[in-house]
């Protein structure tokens, strides 16, 4: 019918008009014959990392002129109780510069702020060198097509700009470095908004890095020691994000516990069993621990206390487990990021 054609034709305009602004979003000024301009840029970031290098072994080592000092340098260096310049100790420096003191010991207070601002500059350098190298890679891989996926790449790295504070976060720093990767303005301010603000609900993009990047920086800003942070992920999902999560924050610089407490309706309970698990959760805590949860382990938690409760709802004297329980219950984790797909 012509009411049928005239909504055919007005959703055939609608898609051309989408896609005519789709290819004019992803048309920047963009040429493979900038592959040459990028090299150079590479280039010099190189020769800047080096120098900021030699200036912070400089830093670090004693003067040749004063025989003591250094004789005390080799010595505690063949003693093993300093190390060589090694990159882990530079990344640990950015969140205790006393770090610092491994690889030369004693050392002045002038010195340790000089290296440690200097250990900064030698990381952030480092991550831009990782940045220009996937560029260059891109253009070298497309060198002799351009296509809308190559043209969405590189505004996806070129989009990377760094929108949040080092001094507030250098956790995330050591992350961009381990990882090779940089976060991106959009990653960023959904995980600082998830950090102030409460009962929020934020959605994402299916590859815009919600379980890669967002859930690792949130884990390492969140767990400082002082509140436990739990990871709800669907049961699907846990292996492969526990795995992740174990590879870039606990065996890592960052240093961070990763503990599962699967927990079923069926287990029997006393005061000892609670007692541990309240030790446990406290000792997660203090090592900067995160829980890695599922929906069905969290609700069987609450549903056995729950019953608990209403078994002993007539007793004036409440049991000493249901005591630890609802102590358990009443004091969740103060932070938790739920991770849904």
């Amino acid at each position: 019918s012509k009411k049928e054609k005239g909504i055919q034709s007005e959703m055939v305009q609608s898609l051309e008009s989408s896609w005519c602004l789709h290819k004019s979003k992803l048309d920047p000024v963009l040429l493979c014959s900038d592959l040459e301009k990028f090299r150079s840029i590479t280039s010099r970031v190189e020769k800047e990392l080096r120098r900021v290098e030699v200036a912070l072994k400089r830093a670090i080592q004693p003067d040749e002129n004063n025989s003591c000092a250094s004789i005390l340098f080799q010595l505690t260096r063949i003693s093993g109780l300093t190390q060589e310049f090694i990159p882990s100790i530079i990344l640990r420096s950015l969140q205790n510069k006393e770090a610092l003191k491994l690889i030369q010991s004693p050392i002045s207070n002038e010195v340790l702020e000089y290296s440690a601002s200097m250990s900064q500059l030698w990381v952030v350098l480092s991550v831009y060198l990782n940045q220009m190298k996937r560029l260059e890679e891109i253009l070298q891989m497309n060198k002799d097509r351009v296509d809308v996926g190559f043209r969405y790449s590189m505004i996806q790295e070129l989009k990377s700009s760094r929108e949040w504070s080092i001094e507030t976060h250098p956790q995330w720093l050591i992350f961009e470095f381990e990882n090779r990767l940089s976060i991106r303005p959009i990653q960023s301010t959904i995980a600082e908004k998830m950090m102030t603000e409460n009962k929020i609900l934020l959605q994402l993009n299916m590859g815009e890095g919600k379980s890669r990047v967002i859930v690792p920086i949130l884990c390492c800003a969140l767990a400082d020691g002082n509140q436990l942070v739990r990871v709800n992920v669907l049961s699907s999902l846990i292996g492969d994000v526990g795995n992740y999560l174990h590879r870039v924050l606990v065996a890592s610089v960052l240093n961070h516990r990763i503990y599962s407490f699967p927990f079923k309706r069926k287990h029997t309970l006393n005061f000892q069993t609670l007692q541990t698990l309240q030790d446990q959760m406290d000792i997660c805590k203090r090592q900067n621990g995160i829980i890695l949860s599922t929906p069905e382990h969290r609700l069987s938690m609450l549903l056995k206390w729950r019953e608990m409760v209403c078994a002993n709802q007539n007793l004036k004297q409440k049991p000493k487990e249901l005591q630890v329980f609802t102590q358990l219950i009443d004091n969740p984790p103060a932070s938790r990021v739920a991770v849904f797909q």
